[in-house]
């Protein structure tokens, strides 16, 4: 659920406007996220009308898997616990045993990892089924290893990355699915009036990732199967304007479906 404000990029913008970080569309919001009981009750019960009832959609113990993006933005509204019980108890009027509720801890700014794993301990408590972090691999002090003219940055920066968050995370004790991420690429985002070479610590624009190769990605995904989790999560099938993706494209046709079917067919 991308429970976060929806707004425009600065390649839409007419000026050339820095980024400050990653992704960033506060230039111009669209729509403002703001929670409520109802609302999340409806976006359940919708959920589970549209979706959950799909005989092939994923469910852990018979209990739909609904995955939250923004944890900060949900409780900012709604108490933690308070979410549980809404969303177990419009699953359960629904007819589904409960919901299995898998809450992103990524994409924060609580350390340079943009990890939020010492949030685990509030979501554990408060009764969430597990955690992951989408989107890990990115670390703030990327800027130690990148030229400044030559603002690319190699995916093992990534792999280490990710590894990294996978170990503190599961230090926490609470079942969680390793996230693998296939690169970062958010050019199609940037100001169409920015020329290369650019300057990207002063537009707040993060590097462009190099060498995901399928082979290197092949390795991060076994790593992350070697954890025995109930599942691991694939950043993504298709975040075109974030240079992650699994579909087809023409210049390298089904070579990333082909290497997770290879790996897969590994573990067997």
């Amino acid at each position: 659920w991308a429970n976060h404000a929806w707004g425009m990029w600065p390649a839409m913008d007419d000026g050339l406007r820095p980024m400050n970080g990653n992704v960033n569309q506060s230039s111009k919001i669209f729509l403002t996220i703001r929670h409520s009981e109802q609302d999340l009750r409806d976006v359940m019960a919708y959920c589970c009308e549209k979706y959950f009832s799909c005989e092939n959609y994923w469910k852990i113990d018979g209990k739909p898997v609904f995955s939250v993006f923004s944890t900060g933005s949900l409780f900012k509204y709604i108490e933690p616990r308070d979410a549980v019980r809404i969303m177990n108890e419009v699953a359960k009027k629904h007819g589904f045993p409960g919901i299995y509720t898998l809450m992103n801890i990524g994409c924060c700014n609580d350390n340079e990892y943009y990890c939020g794993w010492g949030r685990i301990p509030k979501i554990r408590d408060n009764g969430f089924d597990a955690v992951f972090a989408y989107n890990s691999g990115l670390r703030s002090d990327f800027e130690k290893t990148v030229a400044p003219d030559q603002p690319t940055l190699d995916y093992s920066f990534m792999m280490e990355n990710q590894r990294y968050c996978w170990e503190r995370i599961a230090e926490q004790g609470m079942p969680f699915f390793p996230s693998v991420t296939l690169g970062n690429d958010v050019s199609p985002r940037w100001s169409r009036q920015l020329t290369y070479p650019w300057n990207y610590t002063e537009m707040g624009y993060y590097p462009i990732t190099i060498n995901n190769t399928p082979e290197r990605i092949a390795e991060l995904l076994r790593q992350a199967l070697s954890m025995k989790t109930d599942a691991v999560i694939i950043n993504a099938w298709n975040e075109w304007t974030e240079g992650m993706y699994l579909i087809p494209k023409k210049h390298i046709g089904s070579m990333m479906l082909d290497t997770i079917n290879k790996v897969l067919k590994e573990q067997k």
